[in-house]
């Protein structure tokens, strides 16, 4: 007899996985694509909780490729691989979720 919390906690374990999956498929080192461009932006994403707010829904934006904050440089600085991603969208995510965001022309 299986006991009744079982099928949950397996459940739970599965779902914990897929969503490790996903979170560390943009969070490793990127994968060299031809025509990946680099956009740098200045924000005030400063600790890992800050990090985590903003976690999935840059991961939710298709295009992103790679994705960091530099929570140690004075500018949180926000460094993005995309591939075919408008800084203006990811502007607005960051700003959507509480940030203050702005790019860095290079």
């Amino acid at each position: 007899m299986i006991p009744f919390g079982e099928p949950f906690r397996v459940l739970d374990n599965h779902l914990q996985k897929l969503t490790e999956v996903k979170f560390n498929q943009k969070q490793m080192e990127p994968i060299k694509k031809e025509g990946l461009q680099t956009l740098k932006f200045k924000t005030n994403i400063n600790c890992g909780g800050c990090v985590a707010k903003v976690t999935n829904p840059l991961n939710e934006i298709e295009g992103i490729c790679h994705w960091e904050v530099d929570t140690t440089n004075k500018d949180k600085i926000l460094t993005v691989e995309v591939d075919n991603v408008q800084a203006a969208e990811i502007i607005n995510t960051v700003e959507d979720i509480g940030f203050d965001i702005e790019i860095i022309a290079e």
